[in-house]
């Protein structure tokens, strides 16, 4: 059978920008209206002869689309099917190993899976997790040594994908796997996680995403690398810019 995601969740960009696209930025802050604490300018800041690429292509870093385990449910036009949301318990569970990136393990009978993170299908590096510096590649890190990043956040609402599950599935066997990217260990600020994977009886389910959202609200912030060639760990400073453009 057929099963539809909704939901809320949304598009989440992270990416490069050079000292004068920063002060571009700050400079323009100076001037923003207050909008309930998040600052709005009234010009436009991307695809300017400052700053050249729109905002979702300012993606160096990540680029996730996806529903929000907090926010989703499943749902099919079989008449067999019983709607799944995140408080329906008895789905099947997974757990992140982070010492072996191949690992990709079913146990009890299929119900849960241990993987590793070339296993998890995220679009970041594995350093988002751990923060130490090993994790992440050359790429990042020479990112980091420039100090700032501008990311946003496109919150929306609809349909954002199918998958075919048997018509007699058992549902304990269904696992959601849930990707977070987070700039600390307990992340509070921008709390990122959408839909990566998902497995049925021992198998990968292919996800095909079909995008018909509506953007309820969509803001941008900056990020202030601390990360300095030699340091074990990387760590970050939301500044608590976020904005508004247009």
């Amino acid at each position: 059978m057929k099963i539809n995601i909704y939901g809320q969740g949304g598009e989440f960009t992270l990416g490069q920008v050079d000292k004068k696209q920063i002060q571009f930025i700050y400079d323009k802050l100076k001037n923003a209206d207050d909008d309930g604490g998040r600052k709005h300018i009234n010009d436009e800041v991307f695809e300017t002869d400052e700053i050249s690429l729109p905002w979702n292509e300012i993606d160096d870093i990540t680029h996730m689309y996806g529903v929000n385990p907090d926010s989703f449910y499943l749902d099919s036009e079989d008449k067999n099917f019983e709607d799944i949301n995140i408080d329906t318990k008895g789905l099947g569970t997974f757990e992140i190993d982070y010492e072996n990136d191949d690992q990709l393990e079913f146990v009890d009978d299929n119900k849960k899976v241990i993987l590793g993170w070339n296993n998890l299908n995220v679009p970041f590096d594995k350093g988002f997790h751990t923060f130490k510096t090993k994790d992440f590649s050359e790429t990042s890190l020479e990112i980091f040594k420039g100090g700032n990043l501008v990311g946003t956040d496109s919150v929306e609402k609809g349909h954002f994908g199918e998958f075919e599950l048997p018509d007699d599935f058992d549902k304990s066997k269904l696992i959601l796997v849930w990707s977070k990217f987070k700039f600390e260990e307990n992340e509070t600020n921008h709390p990122n996680t959408t839909l990566s994977k998902i497995f049925y009886d021992g198998g990968e389910i292919e996800i095909e995403m079909v995008g018909d959202t509506t953007t309820k609200e969509q803001y941008h912030f900056i990020i202030e690398s601390n990360y300095e060639e030699g340091d074990d760990e990387v760590s970050f400073d939301y500044t608590g810019d976020e904005f508004t453009t247009g």
